[in-house]
């Protein structure tokens, strides 16, 4: 009978879990709608906006707290039906292990074989029910007409409406010595004691990818996830949805708080993002490992949950906003062919050669078929960032990488901002250091500087702000190499510093061609920026003591 109740127990909790997807598909449903209400009013007159946000703001308040009201009173009935579940098997295992102590069966309960009761119905035989003044037995457990414990000499008087009788003999039943005292000091330790019933979790799947091994890893070991017993299922919009959902909130905690408080890893921020949506944190992890599943689900499908996952593993920091401003970028063209596609890319990548531009047309026409659209642009710009082959990624990465003397493989913040300085002079200092100081949250890659140049042509609206080292571009201004951080171009950076360090013999005409160019280059640029002004000093004394 324990297992059995143990099975029922368990369905009930199987029921609680679907009940719960339901209790959140409800709620996800009610914010979608009156998302789209406001969408639909947001067009009514001025006069009326400060009544307007006061109405969907307690509408959402009626919403947010009638779902943690049902949730937490769910949450509590779930949590005692687990407390009983393991009861159920603590009691399960004194049966079992512990026949001595807890258990002693009767000899009598071999008559119950013997014994009969009686129950009558009235409607057909489609319920039964005991009659009553029949005596109780105590060594069967039962109500009995007939049983070897007693004699019977009784008449029994029967309904008359009864329709009819049926005669089974006693449930089987253990008699017991229980203490309860003993058995609730067995309970609590049992409760918290796992260790019986392992569960098999995502992050032990050598199949994944390594960005999904890091997102579990992190979910279980970092967030004390657990995993649930159902998960919902979500379709390919829907999660591209949630997806533009998340980047929306971030853009706007970027642009508000000016850089004063996000200093939070995108990962943080998407786990903190889900418990003030869901308010029940238990749920907001519920929730967060169905979404993890379903991306998990579309990840060799969609370039967009490859982006999006690389951020919450920590591997990106600044592609999803450099793609949002493309799109931005985009989005203020009215018609798409390839002449827009030319404007878009000449904003993108400024003070390029023209052969990059002409190679990207046909990169672009081979990859839509010659169909041109939005979504086939964006398309192809994703393609290029989830492959490493983006023109402005290379590019910085490859200069960036110039100033790393050492070979350490990052730039502190000094050496960063005299070589972007050089490069992009018209980058404001508190971007680089707010972006420098998020960057340095995530450890795999780094895409800061390419954002830079790219936020810099988006305030300004959208003029091309070119970029001023073209020795850079002469040397790193090539296109659709296979990686960017494989051997091969390893090989070719160390090619290009070689190529400089075993240039041909010094001349004295050489040299002050040299520092003629570079004393207009800092002439140029000395207002503007006056890092530069250490420049010019060492080449020219280099130059005198070679005079002499």
């Amino acid at each position: 009978m324990v297992e059995y109740d143990i099975y029922q127990a368990q369905q009930l909790e199987d029921q609680f879990a679907e009940i719960l997807n339901y209790q959140l598909d409800d709620f996800e449903f009610s914010l979608s709608q009156l998302k789209k209400k406001r969408e639909i009013l947001s067009g009514t007159a001025l006069s009326e906006d400060k009544d307007r946000d006061t109405s969907f703001k307690v509408e959402l308040t009626e919403i947010v707290t009638g779902f943690r009201k049902r949730i937490e009173d769910l949450i509590s009935e779930k949590n005692l039906l687990k407390t009983h579940i393991k009861g159920l098997k603590i009691a399960l295992s004194s049966y079992v292990n512990d026949h001595a102590t807890s258990i002693q069966r009767s000899a009598d309960g071999a008559l119950r074989k013997y014994a009969i009761s009686m129950q009558v119905s009235e409607d057909n035989g489609d319920s039964f029910s005991m009659l009553k003044g029949i005596p109780y037995c105590n060594k069967c457990g039962e109500k009995t007409i007939l049983c070897p414990h007693k004699t019977h000499q009784e008449i029994i008087a029967i309904p008359l409406t009864t329709t009819h009788l049926k005669f089974q003999h006693p449930k089987f039943k253990l008699k017991t010595e229980f203490n309860k005292s003993i058995f609730e000091a067995n309970l609590e330790p049992g409760l918290v004691d796992e260790g019986s019933e392992y569960v098999e979790t995502e992050d032990e799947n050598l199949q994944a990818t390594q960005t999904f091994l890091r997102i579990w890893k992190d979910y279980y070991d970092n967030r004390n996830g657990t995993k649930p017993k159902l998960n919902r299922k979500f379709t390919l919009d829907r999660i591209h949805s949630f997806i533009q959902e998340i980047y929306q909130a971030r853009w706007v905690l970027e642009e508000e708080s000016e850089g004063e408080d996000i200093f939070s890893t995108f990962a943080d921020f998407f786990y903190e993002f889900m418990e003030k949506r869901y308010q029940v944190k238990e749920v907001a992890l519920k929730v967060t490992h169905d979404i993890f599943t379903a991306l998990q689900f579309y990840e060799a499908e969609s370039l967009n949950v490859q982006i999006f996952t690389r951020h919450v593993s920590g591997e990106d920091d600044a592609v999803w906003k450099y793609l949002m401003l493309a799109r931005k970028l985009i989005a203020k063209y009215e018609t798409i062919d390839l002449a827009s596609y030319r404007s878009i890319i000449q904003v993108i990548y400024p003070s390029r050669a023209k052969e990059l531009y002409e190679q990207m047309e046909l990169e672009l026409i081979a990859f839509c078929k010659n169909k041109f659209s939005r979504d086939m642009m964006e398309e192809h710009l994703m393609h290029m960032l989830a492959k490493l082959i983006e023109p402005n990624y290379k590019f910085f990465y490859r200069s960036l990488k110039r100033f790393d003397y050492q070979d350490v493989g990052g730039l502190a913040f000094d050496e960063f901002d005299e070589a972007l300085g050089q490069i992009l002079p018209v980058a404001p200092n508190k971007l680089k250091q707010v972006r420098f100081k998020l960057a340095q949250l995530d450890v795999k890659r780094d895409e800061t500087a390419a954002y830079i140049s790219m936020y810099c042509c988006y305030t300004n609206n959208w003029i091309p702000q070119a970029v001023i080292a073209a020795e850079f571009l002469d040397v790193y201004g090539g296109y659709m190499d296979e990686t960017v951080e494989g051997e091969d171009t390893q090989k070719e950076v160390e090619t290009v510093l070689q190529s400089r360090g075993s240039a041909p013999a010094v001349t004295h005409e050489s040299i002050a061609d040299e520092v003629d160019k570079l004393q207009k280059r800092v002439a140029a640029l000395e207002p503007r920026h006056p890092v530069l002004r250490r420049v010019r000093n060492p080449l020219l004394q280099t130059q005198a003591e070679f005079d002499d």
